[in-house]
């Protein structure tokens, strides 16, 4: 049975995580077994109450340093542009029902499940909370990960994101500057000067009904299955304002 520690890991266990160009790097060289384990997930997802992308895999890394006493927090908020946002920064943890894990690292030898990231999405706690409540379905993907040889490079993650909703054409594109990870939809435009890395794969149902009932989540690229990160620095910030009006309501439920 996994055991789930959903408190925040130590800093020198976050720290520890390889940075987002070396993490990338070494997954290239595992590009089969990766593309194993998101088929799999693909099934094991099948018929389930996660068929639509709710859960994946993501790659283990890290933003920056945290100091002692923080952990990385996501939090709804806006982009520049005015568009709706995750923001996901250092921050003191609070124990809270209003905060859950969405990313995770899968330990295989000790069978633990362990917290790295965290959010206050409304969206990302509703998929924690059903998750917990599916045991042998979360035993499953741990499984898959600890079975694809893949536990050093890939853990689990929770894509609850209807808080950032998606046009046609648009992908999750993640801007870092001044220690804030900010997460929006936009359209990837190819440039020299930019580096789009995937760091996170949906295990959406391959069954096309499934893919075309999903109404909740819009955090991966829905038919791609792939989660395309930009990373580069913004000299200008503006800082994010809280969400003003409701995202759509979660149809995470039985």
């Amino acid at each position: 049975m996994i055991s789930v520690i959903d408190k925040p890991c130590s800093p020198s266990e976050y720290n520890g995580l390889p940075g987002i160009m070396e993490a990338d790097a070494a997954i290239r060289n595992s590009a089969e077994a990766l593309d194993k384990l998101v088929d799999a997930g693909s099934v094991a997802v099948r018929s389930s109450l996660f068929a639509h992308g709710e859960v994946g895999a993501f790659l283990l890394h890290k933003h920056w340093e945290v100091p002692d006493g923080e952990c990385m927090i996501e939090r709804p908020g806006t982009h520049p542009s005015g568009k709706p946002a995750l923001i996901t920064s250092a921050r003191r943890f609070a124990s809270s029902p209003a905060i859950a894990p969405t990313r995770f690292r899968v330990d295989p030898q000790s069978g633990q499940l362990m917290a790295l990231e965290f959010s206050s999405d409304e969206f990302a706690i509703a998929a924690w909370r059903a998750l917990l409540d599916y045991p042998d379905f979360l035993e499953d993907i741990c499984r898959l990960v600890g079975d694809s040889g893949l536990a050093d490079q890939v853990g689990i993650a929770t894509f609850a994101r209807a808080a950032v909703p998606m046009a046609q054409g648009e992908e999750m594109v993640e801007e870092n500057w001044n220690n804030q990870s900010v997460l929006s939809a936009q359209v990837l435009v190819e440039d020299e000067e930019k580096v789009v890395v995937p760091t996170g794969w949906s295990f959406v149902s391959d069954k096309e009904d499934d893919v075309l009932a999903s109404t909740c989540i819009a955090y991966c690229m829905l038919f791609a299955g792939a989660h395309c990160v930009h990373h580069y620095n913004r000299p200008d910030v503006i800082e994010p304002q809280q969400r003003i009006s409701s995202p759509p309501v979660c149809t995470l439920h039985d």
